[in-house]
C-alpha cells in the first residue's frame, strides 16, 4: 500500500492502522452481501438492509447488489467510490469483499493480540491454544475463567454464551430498541426481566441467568469487569472472537449456490461425454480393418482398376512377373480349397500370385467375390474369398 493509497483509505474509511483495516466494517458488510448472493437469497433481512444499504437499493436482490458499485453501501459516496476505483481498482461490492489488504491486515492483526510464544502458531491451531495465549491475559486470569466457566481454550472463550447475551443487550441499547423480553426470560434473573434496557446495561454480571455472584467475583478479579456493558465490551473476548472468525473464514469453503452447483454438474457431464466420444473414435481408428486399410495404402496393397500398375510401387505386372520368374513355383496343393482366408497385408494382386502363380488373375477373384468385396482395392484380414474356376483350368 503506497502513501497515496493509505491517504485514500483514511479519506474514505478513516483507516489509520492495520488494526483498523482488519476490522473494516464496510468490508464485513460487503462479505455478508456476497455470501447472500452466493447462497441464492432473493432478498436481505430488513435490519441488515437498513443498516448497510442506501434506501433506494434496499429492495434490490443480493445477486444484483453484489455486482453493483461500492457507493450502494451506506456511508460511501459516489465520489469516494471513484477514489477506490482509481487507487485500488475496487469498483464493485464484490471487489471490496475480496480486497486482499483487509485479509492480510486480519492475519497481521491477530498476531499482535498474542503473546510472543504463540505469534508464530499456525492459524489452524489457535482455537485450541490456551486463553493465556492472548496478550494481557495472565495464567492467573485464565485460571479464574476456568474456575468460573470451565473454559480453557481461545475457542471456549469466544463461544461463551454469557458474552453473547451481554452483547445482544448492549447492541439493542445502542440502537435505541429493546431486547426480546420473551427470549431473555431464560437469560436474565427474574428481578431483572422487566428492567429498562438502559438500567440493564449497568446491572451486575450475575444478573445473567446461570452466573453466580462467585462467578461474577472471579470475572472481576481477572478483568475488573462488573456490569453487563463492561462484560460485553471486554477486549480479550473480542480478540478471541476475531481469531475464531478468521479461522472459520480460512478453513470453511463457501457454500455453492444451487445454480452454480447445477452448472458444475452439467460441465462434468459434458466433459464425461467428450471423453467417451474420443475413446470411441480411437477404438474405431485402431480397429483391425482400419489398420489393414492403412497398411495396404502405404505398402502398395491397393490396385488400379483400369491399369496394370501396382499402387505405391510404380512397377508394371510384367516387371513383377519377370522379377519373380526365378522364384520357386507355389505349391497349389496347400491352397486347393473352395475358399481362401485373407491374411494381413494381402491384396487381390498378391492373392492372385499365391493362388495362380501370376498377378493377372486378380479380376477373376474380384468377380467371384463381388458379394463381399465392394472395392477391389480393399480386402480385410479374415475375409473368406471364393476361389474362381480358373484354378481348375490352371491345373
Amino acid at each position: 500500500i503506497s502513501d497515496r493509497n493509505a491517504l485514500m483509505l483514511y479519506k474514505v474509511f478513516r483507516i489509520e492502522t492495520i488494526h483498523d483495516l482488519g476490522k473494516l466494517e464496510f468490508a464485513r458488510r460487503a462479505v455478508a452481501i456476497c455470501d447472500a448472493a452466493d447462497r441464492g437469497d432473493s432478498s436481505f433481512e430488513a435490519e441488515f438492509a437498513e443498516n448497510s444499504l442506501k434506501k433506494k437499493f434496499r429492495k434490490f436482490p443480493p445477486s444484483l447488489v453484489a455486482e453493483g458499485p461500492v457507493h450502494m453501501l451506506m456511508g460511501i459516496s459516489a465520489g469516494n467510490g471513484k477514489l477506490l476505483k482509481r487507487s485500488l481498482g475496487i469498483s464493485t461490492i464484490r471487489d471490496l469483499a475480496e480486497m486482499k489488504f483487509v485479509k492480510v491486515a486480519k492475519k497481521i492483526d491477530y498476531k499482535e493480540k498474542l503473546i510472543k510464544n504463540y505469534q508464530e502458531t499456525p492459524l489452524i491451531e489457535l482455537p485450541e491454544s490456551p486463553v493465556y495465549a492472548l496478550q494481557g491475559v495472565s495464567v492467573r486470569d485464565a485460571g479464574h475463567l476456568k474456575k468460573a466457566f470451565g473454559i480453557e481454550t481461545i475457542q471456549d472463550f469466544a463461544n461463551l454464551k454469557y458474552f453473547h447475551w451481554a452483547k445482544e443487550i448492549t447492541e439493542a441499547a445502542e440502537k435505541g430498541g429493546d431486547i426480546d423480553r420473551e427470549l431473555f426470560k431464560d437469560r436474565l434473573l427474574k428481578k431483572y426481566e422487566t428492567q429498562d434496557i438502559s438500567k440493564l446495561l449497568k446491572a451486575p454480571v450475575y444478573s445473567l441467568q446461570g452466573l453466580s455472584k462467585n462467578d461474577s467475583e472471579l470475572i472481576y478479579r481477572a478483568f475488573k469487569v462488573k456490569t453487563i456493558k463492561n462484560f460485553a465490551e471486554l477486549k480479550y473476548w473480542k480478540w478471541a472472537c476475531g481469531i475464531m472468525e478468521l479461522y472459520m473464514s480460512e478453513t470453511e469453503e463457501p457454500e455453492q449456490p444451487a445454480e452454480k452447483k447445477g452448472q458444475s454438474v452439467w460441465l462434468k457431464f459434458i466433459l464425461f461425454a467428450a471423453i467417451i466420444f474420443i475413446l470411441l473414435c480411437l477404438i474405431y481408428l485402431l480397429s483391425p480393418g482400419r489398420i489393414a486399410e492403412k497398411i495396404k495404402t502405404f505398402t502398395g496393397g491397393g490396385i488400379e482398376s483400369d491399369g496394370e500398375s501396382v499402387k505405391g510401387t510404380g512397377e508394371t505386372l510384367t516387371a513383377i512377373e519377370e522379377r519373380d520368374e526365378s522364384s520357386p513355383e507355389i505349391e497349389l496343393t496347400e491352397i486347393r480349397k473352395d475358399y481362401y482366408i485373407v491374411q494381413p497385408g494381402d491384396s487381390l494382386v498378391t492373392i492372385s500370385k499365391k493362388l495362380f502363380g501370376t498377378y493377372r488373375e486378380w479380376p477373376s477373384i474380384y468377380s467371384a467375390n463381388r458379394g463381399i468385396i465392394s472395392n477391389p482395392k480393399l480386402v480385410y484380414p479374415g475375409q473368406q474369398l471364393k476361389i474362381p474356376e480358373i484354378m481348375s483350368k490352371k491345373e
